[in-house]
């Protein structure tokens, strides 16, 4: 979304639920912005993890064309009355609907980039990733159980998983029980195919080297 006052950009993942969205980092895609507790104010969004059935986490566009210009506003499914808007710090806020501080214009962007929220730009990891883990990712990895690699998978690996997704989402008998929060999941073949040993086989790919080392091992075992 481009901010028209200010012309700032920020990128969202966009899950639609019937009328409503859940708005995502596209990087941490269970993260959804949620409307801020005490409501309007000048306060950057929190991050909301759980349940996409909590009201905070559904927003509502209103569309409507200006001068030739295709506008949006966001506004919250919980209260209608206070709309996305953009600080003067750059960091986004939630002020009352209708102003012309919350006015953006979609815009469709190709490639990999930088993610704006609250005003900060995240950097992203580059997909030349070294093929040792440094001691501090060693450390976090011991002491948290998990470790984030940015852009570790090249985009022409997980863009072809990712739409052979896609395909399988509109196939009846796809989805079976279970999943986050209880909405279902793929059936287990998908993973036959070869696209997906590829996002850590290939040898363009930093996670397979990452796994690796994190298991004690000089490389991934293709089965």
């Amino acid at each position: 979304l481009e901010h028209l006052p200010s012309h700032r950009r920020f990128d969202f993942l966009v899950e639609r639920r019937g009328k409503a969205l859940l708005l995502s980092d596209p990087q941490r895609p269970f993260e959804r912005l949620s409307l801020p507790s005490s409501g309007a104010g000048e306060l950057g969004l929190s991050h909301a993890v759980g349940s996409e059935r909590d009201w905070p986490l559904f927003w509502q566009v209103e569309s409507w064309e200006a001068n030739g210009t295709s506008c949006l506003e966001i506004r919250s499914a919980r209260r209608p009355d206070l709309s996305l808007a953009v600080a003067p710090s750059g960091a986004l806020q939630v002020i009352p609907a209708e102003s012309e501080n919350s006015v953006f214009r979609e815009v469709v962007t190709e490639g990999a980039r930088g993610v704006q929220l609250g005003g900060s730009e995240l950097r992203e990891r580059s997909s030349t990733i070294g093929v040792s883990l440094t001691e501090l990712e060693m450390r976090n990895f011991a002491k948290r159980g998990v470790l984030v690699l940015q852009q570790a998978v090249p985009a022409a690996l997980w863009e072809s998983a990712s739409a052979l997704v896609h395909h399988y989402l509109g196939q009846p008998g796809a989805i079976i029980d279970g999943g986050f929060d209880c909405m279902g999941k793929l059936e287990g073949k998908i993973l036959h195919h070869p696209q997906f040993p590829a996002l850590l086989s290939a040898p363009s790919s930093a996670a397979g080297r990452a796994a690796a080392q994190l298991l004690g091992r000089p490389r991934l075992k293709d089965r």
